[in-house]
């Protein structure tokens, strides 16, 4: 749910944009905000007793050796990476399709609608072989480096539209396939009674690469235009 939230955001955004502008699109996110919390109040059981349970909470007195454990640590730093690329590819994205492609903002979701769904179809197949077959770490791998190979080959292929929607959907076929098997990871990996403290440290980290990939990636375009920004996420992965 949280990976399809981004794709229909992607899809939905540049036409919200043109139908309402920017700041229609903080005034829609307040108002879903205020519809969230009424969900919560309404619909949300509250438990009779409040109990800190170790596998479903985060407990203070365990973070810094949640924090310290070094198979956590690089799944923690994966998906700040895998975040930070993502969120730096999409200060480019639509300025290559705007600027050299002559797509308008309201018309880019005829781009992004097949790429994604395009994308997931491709990913699910990995996803069984790697869990079924035990063949995690090879699929883990392999969508890494490709993630990796797409960042270089969008370098070079930023004016061609054919291609770079190829390299679009083995980016978010890999993407896709990361983001479902590091929170997967990362209950496998953490202790039983650490798992609240770890799930909530990893989203964390989570959030700090979309913020990392925004800035950075800002200034990155500022300075060397979106190529730069393409050498920046390739260099990340």
């Amino acid at each position: 749910t949280i990976g399809f939230s981004f794709l229909i955001a992607i899809i939905l955004g540049p036409i919200l944009n043109n139908i309402i502008g920017l700041s229609g699109i903080f005034w829609l996110t307040a108002v879903l905000g205020v519809i969230a919390i009424g969900v919560l109040i309404k619909f949300v059981p509250t438990p009779k007793v409040l109990l800190v349970h170790p596998v479903n909470e985060t407990v203070k007195g365990q973070i810094v050796k949640v924090l310290l454990m070094p198979e956590l640590m690089r799944l923690n730093f994966g998906i700040l990476v895998l975040h930070a690329s993502l969120t730096a590819l999409f200060i480019a994205v639509p300025i290559i399709l705007q600027d050299y492609m002559g797509i308008g903002e309201s018309a880019q979701w005829v781009v992004y609608l097949p790429v994604l769904l395009i994308s997931f179809c491709l990913m699910i197949p990995f996803i069984i072989i790697a869990e079924t077959k035990n063949r995690m770490k090879k699929v883990f791998v392999s969508a890494i480096f490709v993630l990796m190979l797409m960042q270089f080959l969008l370098f070079g292929f930023d004016k061609h539209i054919v291609v770079m929607s190829v390299l679009l959907v083995l980016f978010f076929a890999s993407f896709t396939l990361l983001e479902s098997s590091l929170p997967s990871l990362v209950s496998k990996l953490c202790p039983i009674r650490r798992k609240g403290t770890a799930m909530g440290i990893f989203s964390s980290f989570q959030f700090l690469g979309i913020f990392i990939g925004g800035a950075l990636g800002g200034v990155i375009f500022h300075h060397f235009g979106v190529k730069g920004v393409f050498i920046f996420n390739g260099v990340l992965t």
